[in-house]
């Protein structure tokens, strides 16, 4: 069965000569030379690291699309708008658009012919009229439409709340995993929002110190368990005996927490950095000559 729920992303799109090359210089994600079609995902950081902005960005022949959350979006349309200097580039807020989230709550190749390709995005015609339906890491969210039946087809769909259906795909939450003192690496946005061979951009040397030399004091894990809804000091959220919690550095699938949960997966595991390459030796790998960081266990 496919979940769906009202999503409260707000849609701006990116416009001007310049818009890849203005993402690229305040984001944490390369925009130039990427095709259309593709979904990325980019942060904005403050220079010490803290998130300002988390959003999905669709990449078209001729605009850049972000969803991203009311605070991160007021950040964009007040802050990233106005510091644009002398690049043509207009961020321009979409208020006619509803997003709708969606996932499958039993077997994920139930996405397959609704959402096509992980990582792309593309368009549909429905009776409510042109939809974008964009396939993420962690699941699909469909631009223009309150209503998933216009692309689920005969597939049952059955609404739920947002912070659940998030919990449930594995999600890092705005205001819940992804706040101010944590860094990408720790809540599992680095594979997914960061690359690591890109220019400069404001907090890249909280990122490349992690990486380089740093080892995250926590990750976070989807948790599940019976005490999953009965919350926790580990635990950040949870929906159906399954739950977001950060956990120690060394913890591994499987172990068991205190309250008798047990660590499902990590968020972010199974994917690498965009932009890592074995030649980038880290102090931190010395100890154990470990050379798959993405995918350490």
């Amino acid at each position: 069965m496919l979940e769906a729920a009202p999503s409260d992303l707000v849609v701006i799109d990116v416009t001007g000569a310049d818009r890849t090359s203005h993402l690229d210089a305040v984001t944490t994600q390369r925009f130039t030379g990427v095709d259309p079609g593709t979904v990325l995902g980019a942060l904005v950081l403050s220079a010490k690291g803290a998130p300002l902005v988390a959003a999905w960005a669709l990449v078209d022949e001729d605009r850049v699309v972000l969803l991203a959350p009311p605070e991160a979006a007021d950040h964009v349309t007040d802050e990233l708008a106005r510091r644009t200097f002398l690049a043509d580039v207009t961020f321009t807020r979409r208020e006619d658009l509803p997003v709708t989230a969606l996932a499958s709550s039993s077997e994920p190749d139930l996405l397959d012919p609704v959402a096509g390709p992980a990582d792309t995005w593309h368009a549909v015609e429905s009776p409510a009229g042109e939809v974008l339906v964009v396939h993420h890491a962690f699941g699909v969210e469909l631009v223009g439409t309150d209503d998933p039946t216009v692309v689920a087809g005969d597939r049952p769909v059955r609404t739920v709340d947002l912070d659940e259906l998030r919990i449930r795909r594995g999600e890092p939450r705005w205001g819940h995993e992804v706040v101010a003192g944590r860094l990408p690496e720790e809540y599992g946005l680095l594979p997914t929002h960061v690359h690591l061979s890109k220019g400069c951009y404001p907090g890249q040397e909280p990122i490349a110190h992690m990486w380089m030399l740093g080892r995250p004091r926590r990750r976070l894990a989807v948790v599940a368990g019976s005490a999953a809804d009965d919350g926790g000091d580990e635990v950040t959220g949870s929906a159906g005996g399954v739950a977001l919690a950060f956990v120690k550095a060394d913890t591994r699938v499987g172990d068991v927490l205190a309250d008798d949960l047990a660590v499902a997966s990590f968020v972010g595991q199974d994917r690498d950095p965009v932009g890592w390459t074995p030649a980038q030796t880290r102090r931190r790998d010395r100890d154990d000559g470990t050379d798959r960081p993405g995918r350490r266990p």
